[in-house]
């Protein structure tokens, strides 16, 4: 029909890309185009009204367009990959994945595909039919999960069984062992292989990787990225066995190209920060004003370890269950000592599920409309947070970029990963003065939104995973 006095046909039934055998002079796909375009507009001017007559609204879509060429910026930077290093890793994990093989060749005394799911399974199950004894009995593994095509053999089913066997030093607790370091080194070095097929040369033979930025990749507003995921490039690398080991962090094989330094600049603790103020929780509130390890205090409040309150801070705002809590901690209803140490937090989740349950979305800090999945209102919350996380990493962002587009600032803005932008800067041009104008723009974001949002810096020389942490303090007024 018409609309707008555009006319959209209906003669077109193709929505997809066809090859050139069938469409050989592209007429199908010229059709393709032009109405992608034509319903693209339509859609604007249908909402084009609705956003005028909302300033949040308005503001949004004018930062969502600012963002636009930042993204853009980002991906025509490219990241540099030293050569070296990146060789000498892949060979690294490559080794560590044939040794862990090997070993679990000798425990099962048998030659069998380490990557054949079922193979596995036999191994760990044992074989109903078999042969003889030790066939059927396997390494006596106890089934814990199953799944549609059989037992589970996933990470997270393996990993559960190496720590039920731990302290029993059986065959089972060494082969689940092995097993989980070689999936780990055969990981590891599959994500540096697609970044080998990724790169490319530039003009001074430097090997870059140019990743897709995407602003709407998410449903939280929260960043992503492709061809490669840069997500995934943490801070710290994780053994097999969940522990922290630089022995598998992949930000090694990164760095900043000759007569150039990186400056990393990450949020601290964003998320528990927005939660304490959503909630209006005095206790967290109080300890961020103070400078306080949140973790420690959630630990003493509630009688757990460190390392288990730390996991619990963070569960909390995915959206873990009691269950969950209760496997966590090793405190039954623990959600219950929770909501005594932090009752802000414990009716501020209620009211979010409420919220979701009767008008489907969450609103960020930004004034962002963010539509929760109807049958996961308990996710409200999480929402809310990694939402309000979005909208003051994109003020950031818009913010750094005026300043380096105006010539304030000498540097590039070229990733943004989780709560970090990284920043490349000719050593010349690198000083105090500059970070801290950085530090200034990034903590103002927060504080434009009603959150305290203090930054840490690192300096790259060498090594993406070597930064040198900057002290230079706070810029923000």
């Amino acid at each position: 029909g018409k609309t707008q006095e555009w006319f959209i046909s209906t003669s077109v039934h193709c929505d997809y890309w066809m090859p050139r055998a069938v469409d050989p002079d592209n007429t199908l796909l010229e059709k393709y185009a032009t109405q992608d375009v034509i319903r693209t507009m339509l859609l604007w001017k249908m909402y084009q009204s609705v956003m005028e007559a909302d300033d949040k609204l308005q503001a949004n879509y004018d930062l969502r367009k600012k963002l636009v060429a930042v993204s853009y910026r980002m991906e025509n930077h490219g990241i540099t990959i030293k050569p070296r290093i990146f060789q000498s890793e892949i060979q690294k994990f490559h080794k560590m994945a044939l040794r862990e093989e090997i070993a679990c060749q000798e425990i099962a005394k048998d030659d069998f595909n380490i990557n054949s799911g079922v193979q596995i399974q036999e191994i760990l199950y044992g074989i109903p039919d078999g042969v003889s004894a030790a066939q059927r009995k396997g390494l006596g593994c106890p089934i814990i999960q199953e799944t549609k095509t059989g037992i589970s053999t996933s990470g997270s089913t393996l990993l559960t069984l190496y720590n039920e066997h731990t302290g029993t030093r059986s065959k089972a607790h060494k082969f689940l062992g092995h097993l989980l370091k070689y999936r780990k080194a055969t990981t590891c070095g599959r994500y540096l292989l697609s970044y080998e097929e990724l790169s490319s040369y530039d003009d001074a033979k430097r090997q870059l990787l140019y990743p897709n930025f995407n602003q709407t990749g998410t449903r939280t507003t929260r960043w992503s990225s492709s061809n490669p995921n840069g997500q995934n490039v943490g801070a710290g690398g994780k053994d097999a066995f969940g522990n922290e080991s630089d022995e598998y962090c992949l930000r090694t094989v990164f760095g900043p190209s000759k007569g150039r330094v990186w400056v990393c600049v990450d949020y601290s603790q964003l998320e528990l920060r927005i939660l304490s103020v959503l909630a209006q929780e005095k206790a967290m509130l109080e300890a961020f004003s103070k400078g306080e390890d949140i973790h420690q205090l959630t630990a003493d409040l509630c009688n757990i370890p460190r390392k288990y309150a730390k996991n619990v801070n963070f569960a909390l705002i995915y959206g873990a269950g009691k269950t969950k809590l209760d496997e966590m901690t090793g405190v039954s209803d623990f959600s219950k000592v929770f909501g005594k140490a932090y009752p802000g937090i414990r009716n501020y989740m209620k009211t979010m599920t409420s919220q979701v349950s009767k008008q489907g979305y969450v609103t960020t800090l930004g004034g962002y409309q963010l539509i929760v999945p109807p049958d996961r209102p308990y996710i409200g919350t999480n929402y809310s947070v990694q939402g309000s996380a979005g909208d003051i990493l994109n003020r950031a962002m818009v913010g750094v970029d005026s300043l380096i587009c105006e010539g304030f600032i000498p540097a590039k803005l070229i990733m943004c990963i989780h709560d970090e932008l990284v920043f490349d800067i000719a050593k010349e041009d690198y000083s105090k003065d500059l970070v801290m104008q950085i530090k200034k723009c990034m903590e103002d974001a927060g504080k434009s939104l009603g959150v305290a949002t203090p930054v840490d810096a690192k300096k790259v020389t060498t090594k993406w995973s070597q930064g040198k942490e900057l002290n230079y303090g706070s810029q923000s007024n």
